[in-house]
């Protein structure tokens, strides 16, 4: 096995010293390189039993400070991970960075949490690489160092599943940063990491007119990661607008959207300038792509913009512009993330007094045109819509991946790509039976499910590859809340194929009879496309007749997805009796996120993807039992929506759904299973 060494730099760290130590203790040292501190650091790491030098550094730079810890690692060492005193190691590390190393990967990336949710999940991360060989590598720069490759050193880097907490000490005397960053400038004149980082420090300072002066320079070096280049830039028209030079600040705002345009907060920035401006218009263009862009995870990243200032600006922007129905829209979703801000309840106040004062009545968008849209010519169904969303927020590189869409089938192996099955089927479905052939799962790179029901399913079935196996679940475009408008009927919707339910709702709803429900029922097999639709849509017939005829139904058959989800928005209630064993149920997830009420059957992976944001009734084969419990649980919903009509609940109900199953989280777990694959 590998010998492992935890190594670090330490000066008056004896508030970190034992939960440092507590994280990494299973390796075979540990290795404090103490640069001269004060307090009980070094007293306190050697009754742990940590391996502590005294080193000198003068003139200081970190470099010097971690080739010398390196240096001291003794040359029989594997493996080093410099791990700093205010980071600690996720619980079974050893184990993994053992795997890697095994399998050739002995230079690998890992997760970098900076803050993490309530539930323990990482909010934000970056990819760092700080475990690395023994021989052959060295710190470069004097601040904010990484770790390089010495020349013809050969390694490899794949992603690992391991994770690294760093709970940062803002305590830290920032004093030398400074000048160790007029060093490096110097030192690598046309190096833009040092020089971003050199104008961050003149910005932290304070220091304008340098600000600019470096932002202009710096800008001037080709290449760059575009978000440090527009964050460069937002730092400047900050320092020129503290100077009064409003034009100016302005123009920087600008050119930071220009280097980086899907940055949101680049976008947020020039709206924050045009609101000092006055500049309404433009405002209210840039912060509305809130609900356009997708937040990136990264340092650069700032959650009050997403949380709650983003969607200030945009209600104030709506409001000045004369949108006050967007204003109160946008004005209560900055209020739920921030909640005890007077201004923003005071805002509120008076966008609801603005929009009271006008004509406008608001009505519902349900119509009653049937089949008011043509055919597609292709399907157009949640597997074509989750294809098209994992490739636009996903680096989804087909040169490299060739993605297989649920059908096992050989004839789709590619070998000059990597290989992934995307399984969207259940197990006993007839294009999924290929899985029994064992050449085909040794072809593949990766199996992906979309829930661990849909999974254990098909490894009850199947002889599978488990180290081949992921879970990554389903997701959804941003939705936009929208208030649901007044209506006479509470609004009951149907959304799926006509064989998955829609003939037990039928009998459902007729049991129910109520004259102050109305069920819109979007059903038809031309998602599917024109061929299916003209060789199938007859079957289902019937059941399409028989909704026209039911009192209180309206039958819409098909509507496309974006018209669709504009309709949930003035639905109350997702009426789905599944009788069909979902591995996911996209259009359930798209309803919740609507902020509709959710009434379904417990089949399935739909309790595992609901939770307790659905009623779930309990699946039967008998028929007439089903119909009955799902009549019963419409009929008691129904009576909470009068007792309850909520917009909050809707909120509440929304929110859950877009945070839990967003492209923008969910695309990082096919990043990092790309990565993994493709190096």
């Amino acid at each position: 096995m590998p010998k492992i060494a935890v190594y670090t730099i330490a000066l008056n760290e004896e508030q970190h010293v034992r939960r440092w130590y507590e994280s990494a203790k299973d390796a075979d040292l540990l290795l404090i390189a103490d640069t001269g501190s004060k307090d009980k650091t070094v007293t306190l790491a050697r009754f742990l039993g940590v391996k502590v030098y005294n080193v000198e550094v003068k003139p200081w730079r970190f470099d010097i400070a971690r080739n010398a810890s390196l240096a001291l690692v003794p040359e029989d060492i594997d493996i080093c991970i410099q791990l700093d005193m205010d980071e600690t190691l996720s619980e079974g590390w050893r184990e993994k960075v053992e795997k890697a190393w095994q399998e050739g990967n002995t230079w690998p990336i890992y997760k970098h949490v900076t803050s993490r949710y309530p539930d323990g999940t990482a909010r934000n991360y970056q990819h760092y690489f700080k475990i690395h060989p023994r021989k052959g590598f060295i710190w470069k720069y004097p601040i904010h160092e990484v770790v390089i490759a010495q020349d013809g050193v050969e390694f490899k880097r794949e992603l690992i599943d391991l994770e690294v907490d760093h709970i940062q000490d803002h305590s830290k005397n920032r004093q030398s940063y400074l000048s160790l960053l007029e060093t490096a400038v110097q030192e690598s004149p046309d190096d833009w990491r040092m020089n971003h980082y050199l104008n961050r420090e003149y910005w932290y300072m304070g220091d304008s007119n340098k600000v600019i002066l470096t932002a202009e320079k710096g800008l001037r070096i080709p290449g760059g990661w575009d978000i440090e280049r527009a964050s460069t830039c937002m730092w400047a028209s900050d320092s020129a607008m503290k100077l009064g030079h409003n034009e100016w600040a302005l123009e920087w705002a600008e050119r930071a959207t220009q280097e980086a345009p899907t940055f949101y907060e680049a976008w947020h920035w020039h709206a924050h300038i045009c609101h000092l401006l006055g500049d309404w218009k433009k405002c209210f263009d840039s912060a509305s792509k809130i609900l356009t862009l997708d937040r990136q995870n990264h340092h650069l990243v700032k959650p009050e913009v997403w949380e709650w200032w983003g969607y200030d600006l945009f209600a104030l922007s709506a409001h000045k512009l004369g949108d006050n129905k967007r204003a109160v829209e946008y004005g209560r979703r900055a209020i739920i993330a921030n909640p005890n801000e007077a201004r923003l309840k005071r805002n509120l106040e008076f966008y609801i007094e603005y929009l009271n004062k006008s004509d406008v009545i608001l009505k519902p968008n349900f119509s009653a045109n049937e089949n008011e849209y043509p055919i597609p010519e292709f399907p157009q169904g949640g597997t074509e819509i989750l294809l098209s969303q994992l490739k636009k927020y996903s680096r989804f590189d087909e040169s490299k991946i060739n993605l297989i869409m649920s059908i096992a089938d050989p004839n789709k192996i590619d070998k000059s790509r990597k290989n992934i099955l995307w399984q969207h089927l259940n197990a006993d479905q007839e294009n999924a039976q290929g899985m029994s052939n064992l050449d085909f799962l040794m072809s593949l790179d990766a199996i992906v499910f979309v829930s661990h029901w849909q999974y254990h399913q098909f490894r009850n079935r199947f002889t599978l590859p488990d180290e081949k196996c992921y879970v990554i679940k389903n997701a959804i475009e941003p939705v936009k809340y929208i208030e649901k408008s007044p209506s006479e009927k509470i609004q009951l919707v149907y959304t799926s194929t006509p064989w998955r339910g829609l003939d037990v709702l039928l009998d459902s709803f007729e049991l129910l009879n109520r004259d102050d429900c109305q069920l819109n029922v979007y059903s038809s097999t031309a998602v599917y496309g024109k061929w299916f639709y003209e060789s199938n849509d007859k079957d289902w017939e019937h059941l399409y007749s028989k909704a026209r005829e039911i009192k209180n139904v309206v039958y819409r058959g098909y509507v496309p997805h974006e018209i669709l989800q504009q309709e949930l928005s003035q639905a109350d209630l997702l009426a789905y009796p599944s009788t069909w064993a979902e591995t996911f149920c996209l259009s359930a997830v798209e309803a919740g996120a609507a902020g509709a009420r959710l009434v379904t059957t417990d089949l399935g992976a739909l309790p595992e993807i609901l939770g307790d944001k659905a009623s779930l009734v309990p699946y039967s084969n008998n028929r007439e039992l089903l119909v009955k419990r799902f009549s019963e649980t419409l009929e008691f919903e129904i009576q909470k929506i009068q007792g309850n009509n909520s917009m909050f609940s809707r909120l509440f109900q929304h929110q859950h759904f877009v945070e839990r199953f967003s492209w923008i989280e969910r695309s990082k777990e096919w990043q990092d299973l790309f990565l993994k694959l493709t190096n």
